[in-house]
């Protein structure tokens, strides 16, 4: 059971995020408070000293963590930086599995998969094309082979 990555593009897609909010908070500090004040400057400072912390610290690691696996029984999801979690759904309990494209699949290659069942729902998002049908595949429920009516 190999674990395998998110696409690229989730780094890209989370990257461009935090520059339009960094973006957006320089700009209402610049609207709002008096310019060249030891309050204004702090503040820019600030954002700025967040912005690069998030960008090239936090968000890299986040890309790195984030990763899915899939057993003989279940399907894992492992993400976070600061709190870990790791989500299991054993393959037995999944309901269906469906693949879903956003707005920026056809631009990042990317798809999310949805498993659902009883208890729940596992999301993955970012999955390469490839990687988001295998995974759909492999955690599918499938009709039993044997004794149905039909034959």
């Amino acid at each position: 059971m190999a674990k395998k990555g998110i696409s690229r593009g989730a780094l890209a897609v989370w990257e461009v995020l935090a520059g339009a909010a960094a973006a957006l908070a320089v700009a209402a500090v610049v609207w709002i408070f008096l310019p060249r004040t030891w309050l204004w400057y702090s503040l820019l400072w600030s954002i700025g000293l967040v912005f690069v912390a998030t960008a090239f610290g936090y968000l890299p690691l986040r890309y790195i963590n984030c990763c899915w696996s899939v057993g003989n029984s279940y399907v894992e999801y492992q993400t976070g930086v600061i709190f870990f979690t790791r989500r299991r759904m054993l393959k037995k309990a999944i309901m269906y599995a469906t693949v879903v494209r956003d707005p920026l699949s056809p631009l990042l290659g990317t798809r999310t998969v949805v498993l659902s069942g009883m208890g729940g729902r596992m999301v993955i998002p970012f999955l390469p094309l490839r990687d988001a049908v295998f995974l759909m595949r492999e955690a599918a429920p499938h009709a039993s082979r044997g004794g149905d009516a039909d034959g």
